[in-house]
């Protein structure tokens, strides 16, 4: 595979790729793509169709590409098809804007929660849809993989406010194929549509270094994650047992193991740490 240099996104460089512009990923996170990479596609059959620009030859029914490796438009009249969602209109509109400023680019259609999004992606079928993670009705992994599934070929870009690294890893896991903050929409936006429609991968720095440390960190198994969700809920060992219908030296092994694998000494350093990595909310 031979690989050229590029323009610069971010603060990697971009090589030209199978015909579109990649940026790759430092040497410092090879082995944590790699291992997200096993994840993400356990199967042939998965790796074709959830990671079809690592798994060879387009797969069938793919779209046209509508560039060169060079960035240049390959027709005058294909426009890339944007899908914009996002529970806030003023977002909305700023999305609006940004693609009518662009020759190449159309917005077909507007939502507002992951369930609209989910309706729009299946009327219009958009090249791209840019999907908020905070959403009403339906959240955005939710509707993201709801989509993947139905349209495995499906291109999603997250637009968030929150860079912990769970919703960057579970993004990702659930089929997005860009990452970026919505501090960062002016200045990266645009090289994203185009690197993620051609096929490529596009996460913005604060994400590709959250990625690299979610890998890097030991797993909390399922049930793990209940009892630290009740943590956070300010309950206590025995009410954590009546809810999980749990025996207390079941729980006390559990905060224990929850304590070792975030790294932390008590309860309220794993809450303050779930919280800042994306592993819980609050109501």
């Amino acid at each position: 595979m031979r690989m050229r240099e590029g323009p610069l996104i971010g603060q990697f460089a971009l090589v030209a790729h199978k015909g579109g512009w990649r940026n790759p990923a430092a040497e410092a996170l090879a082995k944590a793509t790699a291992t997200l990479d096993a994840t993400i596609c356990q199967s042939a059959r998965h790796r074709a169709a959830l990671c079809p620009a690592l798994s060879g030859p387009p797969t069938p029914g793919r779209r046209e590409p509508l560039y060169t490796s060079e960035g240049n438009a390959m027709s005058a009249t294909r426009r890339i098809r944007v899908l914009a969602v996002d529970d806030h209109p003023l977002l909305r509109a700023g999305l609006a804007a940004t693609m009518a400023a662009q020759p190449d680019m159309t917005l077909v259609a507007e939502a507002g929660d992951g369930q609209e999004a989910i309706d729009r992606f299946r009327e219009h079928r958009p090249d791209v849809a840019l999907i908020d993670l905070r959403l009403p009705v339906v959240s955005g992994l939710e509707a993201i993989r709801t989509i993947r599934a139905e349209f495995p070929d499906a291109r999603i870009i997250v637009l968030t406010s929150f860079e912990g690294d769970e919703n960057v890893f579970q993004a990702i896991q659930a089929g997005a194929r860009g990452f970026l903050l919505k501090d960062q929409l002016r200045k990266e936006l645009i090289d994203a549509i185009r690197l993620v429609v051609e096929g490529g991968r596009y996460l913005a720095p604060p994400a590709t270094a959250r990625l690299a440390e979610r890998v890097a960190m030991p797993a909390l198994s399922a049930r793990e994650m209940d009892v630290l969700r009740l943590l956070a809920r300010g309950l206590n060992n025995k009410e954590i047992a009546y809810e999980l219908s749990l025996a207390d030296g079941t729980v006390r092994i559990h905060v224990s193991n929850i304590l070792a694998k975030l790294g932390v000494e008590d309860r309220v350093r794993a809450v303050l740490t779930a919280l800042r990595r994306g592993l819980v909310e609050l109501d």
